[in-house]
C-alpha cells in the first residue's frame, strides 16, 4: 500500500487490491488518455486531468458511499466499478465512442468488457472477492439499486469529473464538494435519495457545469474537436486505420493520425495541434426542434453524412469541413429524490454547427442557407 496525492481530495489510502490493479496495462492507458475529448495540446486552457486520475477521484467516492452500513456491497464491487468503469475509453474518449459503436456496436461502458476480457484484471478482481458480473451491471448503469451511483444523473462519475475538468481546465474554483455529495446518498425501501442538506452543493455543481460545458461548447473546443473527429473519419473511410485503434493512448492514436495516414487526416489533425482552427460558417442552436433537428441530434452517425452534403453542395474538399450536431450535455434532470422535483438551471437545447477552413468565411450564406434546408 502506498499513499496516492490527488489534486481533489488530498492524499488517498491505496488498498493492496488498487496498488495490483494499478500496474495493469488496462489502467495504466488510462493515464494517457485525457479526460477532456479534445486532447489539451489543441486548446488554450489548462491541462486537464487524465482519465486513470478521474477514476481514483470515482473509486474514492465509491469508498464513502460504501462505508455506510445500508450500502454494505459484497467484494467492495461499487468501488471496483468506480475504478474500472472508464477503462473502455477509447482514445479521445467521447469523441470516438461515435466510431466505437459504428466499427463494434458498443458503447464505450459496454467495450469494457472487451477491454478486460481475460486479462490480468479479473483475476486480481476475483483474488480480492470482486464479482465481474456485478461490476458490469454497475458501470452500465443496470444493477439495482446501486448502478444510478455509477452510471447516473448525479453519479460519483460526474460529481468528480465536472469538478476535476473545471479547475483544471482554469474555468473555475472550488464550487461544491463531491465528499459531501457523496455521503449524501442514502437508501429507503431499495431505492437511492440524496439527504437534502446538500443542497448547497447541488446548486455548486449546476453552477460548476454550467461553466464547463459553456467551455465545452465554445468554438475553439468544437473546432478543434470536429476536425479530430473528420480525420478519424476521413482515415477510417482510407483503410488507414484498424478496430487496433480503440486500444490506443491518446498520444499514439495522434501519432498514427499525424503521420501515418492520408494527406486529408495529417493535414486536419497537424492544424488542430497547431491551433490552426477552423472558423465557423453557421449554427442552429434551439430549446424547440424541429422533427429533422431531433433525428440529426438522435445519431452522431449524421456528422459525417451532413459534412459530406455541405462540402459537395459548395464544392470544396470534404476535409474542409467539419460539423458538430448534439443535444446540449450540459443539461441534466436529476432523477434521485428529493432532487427529482427540482427544475435544471438551463434548458435543453439542440445544437448544429458547422466550421470551415478559413480560406471559405465567404460561403458563410451558403451554408447558413442549407443547414436550415436540412432541418425543415
Amino acid at each position: 500500500m502506498f499513499d496516492y496525492t490527488d489534486p481533489l481530495y488530498g492524499k488517498l489510502p491505496i488498498s493492496k487490491a488498487e496498488t495490483e490493479l494499478f500496474q495493469t496495462p488496462q489502467l495504466a492507458r488510462l493515464r494517457d488518455i485525457s479526460l477532456s475529448a479534445v486532447p489539451t495540446i489543441m486548446l488554450p486552457w489548462g491541462k486537464i486531468a487524465s482519465r486513470f486520475e478521474h477514476s481514483v477521484g470515482v473509486a474514492h467516492l465509491a469508498k464513502l458511499v460504501a462505508e455506510q452500513t445500508n450500502f454494505s456491497i459484497s467484494g467492495q464491487d461499487l468501488i471496483f466499478a468506480g475504478l474500472l468503469h472508464d477503462v473502455g475509453s477509447p482514445p479521445f474518449s467521447h469523441l470516438t465512442e461515435i466510431f466505437l459503436e459504428e466499427k463494434l456496436g458498443k458503447t464505450h461502458e459496454q467495450f469494457v468488457e472487451e477491454v478486460l476480457e481475460s486479462s490480468e484484471v479479473w483475476t486480481i478482481i476475483q483474488k480480492y472477492g470482486g464479482h465481474p458480473e456485478t461490476i458490469f451491471a454497475l458501470i452500465n448503469g443496470k444493477q439495482s439499486p446501486f448502478g444510478p451511483l455509477i452510471a447516473g444523473t448525479i453519479d460519483l462519475d460526474n460529481l468528480d469529473n465536472t469538478l476535476r475538468f473545471g479547475i483544471g481546465a482554469g474555468l473555475i474554483k472550488r464550487l461544491y464538494e463531491p465528499e459531501n455529495l457523496a455521503r449524501a446518498f442514502g437508501l429507503i425501501n431499495q431505492k437511492l435519495f440524496l439527504a437534502d442538506t446538500v443542497k448547497r452543493d447541488i446548486d455548486g455543481w449546476e453552477f460548476c457545469r454550467e461553466q464547463v460545458y459553456t467551455a465545452v461548447y465554445s468554438d475553439t473546443n468544437l473546432a478543434s474537436g470536429t476536425m479530430l473527429v473528420r480525420a478519424i473519419e476521413l482515415a477510417f473511410r482510407a483503410g488507414d486505420i484498424s478496430e487496433d485503434f480503440f486500444f490506443r493512448t491518446d498520444h499514439q492514436a495522434l501519432y498514427l493520425l499525424e503521420n501515418t495516414c492520408n494527406p486529408a487526416t495529417q493535414m486536419l489533425t497537424n492544424n488542430a495541434r497547431l491551433w490552426k482552427h477552423y472558423h465557423k460558417a453557421a449554427e442552429i442552436i434551439t430549446t424547440s426542434p424541429s422533427p429533422a433537428m431531433r433525428e440529426l441530434c438522435r445519431d452522431k452517425s449524421h456528422w459525417g453524412k451532413v459534412a459530406d452534403t455541405i462540402a459537395t453542395e459548395l464544392t470544396i474538399p470534404p476535409e474542409e469541413v467539419t460539423v458538430h450536431i448534439d443535444k446540449d450535455k450540459g443539461y441534466k434532470q436529476i432523477d434521485i429524490p428529493p432532487f427529482d422535483a427540482h427544475a435544471p438551471r438551463q434548458q435543453l437545447r439542440y445544437m448544429l454547427q458547422v466550421y470551415l477552413h478559413p480560406r471559405h468565411t465567404n460561403l458563410q450564406p451558403q451554408v447558413d442557407k442549407l443547414l436550415h434546408q436540412l432541418i425543415s
